[in-house]
């Protein structure tokens, strides 16, 4: 078996490289970004402190569904158990 040691600035080189890597695949692939306009994010951010997270198995059917119908408009609230 080989002991070689690498050095640490081959370390630190190599987990930059593979952070670039990482994000530049996600930006080329089209992954980094979403879809959502800066007015509905704007809207959203306002209303963060109303929006519900979903506790249990029936809020998240209740969520997929609304989802789904495109009816949700961000008021939806969930039980808090």
């Amino acid at each position: 078996i080989v002991e070689k040691k690498i050095a640490k600035r081959y370390i630190g080189f190599g987990i930059l490289g593979a952070y670039i890597l990482i994000i530049s695949l996600g930006i080329i692939s089209g992954n980094w970004n979403n879809n959502i306009s800066k007015e509905e994010y704007l809207i959203l951010h306002k209303n963060i402190d109303k929006l519900g997270h979903p506790t249990s198995t029936q809020d998240i059917k209740k969520l997929n569904r609304a989802s789904e119908s495109g009816v949700n408009n961000g008021n939806e609230k969930f039980s808090k158990e």
